[in-house]
């Protein structure tokens, strides 16, 4: 005569499984979120690094075009003083200097981030992964005590 099957030993059996699973979904989402974490702290630094750029080349800016209008209002009367044309020539090199200094620490946050989500990515790759061997190997135990 064939085994009878308790209710009892089939709801506790699933309640096992269930809770395997379940602590399987919570590491899935715990080390997500590690890594979401991570990725928000590197884009904060990116932003401060880029920021932090900004200034120095605002501030390298300010003190090379102050000097220059210095300069020129100092040389101004004066026979050998340089043009207008001249004295506006610096000021716009000294411009177009901070704008590559904008655009590099632009191109760095970008760069930065890129890397910060890509390590995300790869991350989240290797975290589902996990996530379904760990299922299958529940299910397998499973299926195995309970055939």
């Amino acid at each position: 005569m064939p085994e009878i099957i308790q209710r009892s030993l089939v709801d506790l059996a699933l309640n096992n499984l269930t809770s395997g699973l379940d602590k399987n979904l919570a590491g899935l989402k715990s080390s997500t979120n590690s890594a979401w974490n991570r990725l928000t702290e590197a884009r904060k630094a990116a932003k401060k690094n880029r920021d932090n750029l900004y200034d120095a080349a605002d501030s390298d800016r300010k003190k090379k075009h102050d000097a220059e209008i210095a300069a020129y209002k100092g040389e101004s009367g004066k026979p050998d003083a340089p043009s207008y044309d001249s004295h506006q020539q610096k000021l716009d090199s000294i411009n177009d200097a901070y704008k590559v200094k904008k655009k590099d620490a632009d191109e760095s946050f970008d760069k930065d981030c890129t890397e910060a989500e890509n390590e995300f990515r790869e991350k989240s790759k290797e975290y589902i992964a996990a996530y379904i061997k760990n299922v299958n190997t529940t299910l397998e135990t499973f299926q195995a005590a309970h055939p």
